[in-house]
């Protein structure tokens, strides 16, 4: 039996009712597929894997390059990953203090107490690296008067390798016994190499005992330690210098300058000397530039 118009638009109706529920169902198809992939991509992302590239730089004292890809792995979207973020910071405020870049890591230190307040980390830990970062910065801007308290309690709390800052402080506030106090407690902790000698040989310098103190440079030059070779050489030559071996200071002087040319101060230094052991016509002044003209300084000065 042929159907009439009203059977045809009710069939049409219902063909139209079949592919707009097959349409829907294939839009909530593709949306929980795309959900799916979100989830994925969140909770199985290369967070860790980086962040296991940037462990091995660490452990390797490759500190830049690790902290360039800590950076990568916290930048790395993942859910549920609080606690490897709070890691991963953690190492990048350490990269910092090893790169000296103490209010950077200070500033991250905060980060985590504000980003992550109720995760699983030792917050009282937390707070001493963030003070103890503040205080390096100030101290790396010359600040060695507010600085020094925070250095002497983290030594008093078993962080006896920060003892070397506080010995530093007290040396600029020429609060000398102290200073060797706290010399040697670090000198008890790190062992004796040449910086070591050489701060050593600072404070007897400072208290005026020159001998004693060109006996810590002789052990700091033969520590072979090329960091500070030539603060070690430059402070024998002011030792023989207050002795007033002029002989010896002025023979060490010169192969000073001419292990390092561009050293003004070793040039002013030789040029001092010269005058103690060579008599010469022409003016030291004119031979040697000595004694550069201060800033803002006029010539009647």
């Amino acid at each position: 039996m042929k159907k009439g118009p009203y059977e045809r638009e009710m069939a049409r109706r219902r063909r139209e009712r079949k592919r707009r529920i097959r349409r829907f169902h294939l839009i909530c198809l593709g949306v929980m597929l795309l959900a799916f992939i979100i989830v994925c991509v969140n909770i199985f992302s290369h967070k860790k894997s980086i962040r296991k590239e940037a462990v091995s730089l660490y452990e390797a004292g490759n500190y830049q390059e690790a902290l360039d890809k800590f950076k990568e792995a916290y930048a790395e979207k993942q859910w549920f990953s609080d606690s490897i973020n709070v890691d991963i910071l953690l190492y990048e405020a350490d990269c910092m203090m090893q790169l000296q870049l103490f209010s950077d890591a200070e500033l991250t230190y905060l980060d985590i107490q504000k980003k992550y307040p109720t995760s699983k980390y030792d917050k009282e830990q937390l707070s001493y690296l963030s003070d103890l970062s503040h205080a390096l910065g100030n101290y790396q801007r010359g600040d060695y008067v507010s600085t020094v308290a925070t250095f002497t309690k983290a030594v008093e709390n078993g962080h006896k390798d920060i003892s070397i800052y506080a010995a530093i402080c007290y040396e600029n506030q020429k609060s000398y016994d102290k200073m060797k106090e706290y010399l040697d407690i670090y000198a008890n902790y790190h062992g004796i190499d040449a910086y070591v000698n050489y701060k050593y040989a600072s404070y007897y310098y400072d208290t005026k005992d020159y001998n004693q103190a060109l006996t810590y440079l002789a052990q700091g030059e033969s520590a072979g330690d090329s960091d500070y070779l030539q603060e070690i050489l430059y402070a024998e030559i002011m030792c023989y210098k207050e002795l007033q071996n002029y002989t010896e200071a002025f023979s060490r002087a010169t192969s000073y300058i001419a292990k390092y040319p561009e050293d003004q101060k070793g040039q002013d230094l030789y040029a001092y000397l010269d005058t103690r052991v060579n008599v010469n016509e022409v003016p030291v002044n004119d031979r040697y530039h000595l004694y550069s003209e201060p800033e803002n300084s006029s010539a009647v000065e």
